[in-house]
């Protein structure tokens, strides 16, 4: 989720909500039924909310003076702002790195580290869906030394 405000964006943090992707037919090439789940806890609009007003009160600093024109928006209490980021708040980024690559073993994770889809056979996701955390780079990295 990005919030454009002012030419800003505001980048995606960890949030507790979650979409999902389903099908909808067993046709193999229909297009799924993708909900990517935007602002459904209030903890998400909040930290857009005071985004919003965080960014607000820096372009407001006298450096700014003459550079900004005029507000895209004149939404001032919390109802007004959270009705301004339901309607403008867009998924713009490619989804990546949805599906967890764990051990071969473990019982959490999407893929295995061959990229099989834990639980079903003959499925490989060969996508930028599966991405290995920093983390978890990291401590291979380190292995390798």
């Amino acid at each position: 989720m990005c919030i454009l405000y002012r030419s800003s964006c505001f980048p995606p943090y960890f949030v507790p909500s979650a979409g999902y992707v389903t099908i909808n037919s067993t046709d193999p090439f229909a297009a799924p039924l993708i909900d990517p789940g935007l602002l459904l806890q209030e903890v998400d609009v909040h930290v857009v909310r005071e985004a919003i007003r965080s960014s607000r009160r820096f372009v407001a600093a006298k450096a700014f003076e003459g550079y900004i024109l005029e507000s895209l928006n004149t939404a001032e209490t919390d109802e007004e702002l959270e009705a301004y980021i339901r309607d403008n708040a867009v998924s713009f980024f490619h989804p990546v790195a949805t599906a967890a690559m764990s051990p071969r073993n473990a019982t959490w994770g999407v893929v295995d580290p061959d990229l099989k889809v834990k639980g079903v056979t003959g499925l490989r996701i060969v996508d930028a869906s599966v991405a290995v955390s920093a983390c978890a780079f990291v401590s291979f990295s380190r292995l390798a030394k």
